[in-house]
């Protein structure tokens, strides 16, 4: 059984989350649940200096943008992608569906992001 800090860290692999996506083979929704290939990922948001910036294509090269660019899902254009790098078994249904089950609320009740 998951601890509200192991689901806490699944979600924190949904922002800043380029690198690593970038380093992955395969990502997922964690919104959707649905799975895709890195290259489809079209749309980021990026947070720099208090600043937050829908950035369109892939931001590599722009080592500034990059660090801090977070994916949108090209499904359902929310927030919630994370890579297989991540280390998380993306092909586990029942890991997928138990975190899809306690939602994005978990990291988003202010105390964690």
């Amino acid at each position: 059984m998951m601890t509200e800090g192991d689901f806490i860290g699944v979600w924190q692999h949904a922002y800043d989350n380029h690198n690593e996506i970038r380093r992955s083979n395969s990502c997922r929704c964690l919104g959707c649940r649905e799975r895709f290939a890195p290259s489809e990922i079209c749309r980021w948001i990026v947070t720099s200096k208090g600043d937050r910036k829908i950035f369109e294509g892939n931001p590599v090269g722009k080592r500034d943008l990059a660090k801090h660019a977070s994916a949108f899902c090209p499904y359902c254009d929310e927030q919630y992608v994370i890579g297989d790098a991540s280390g998380y078994p993306l092909n586990d249904a029942a890991f997928i569906a138990q975190v899809f089950s306690v939602g994005p609320r978990i990291f988003f009740d202010g105390s964690h992001h």
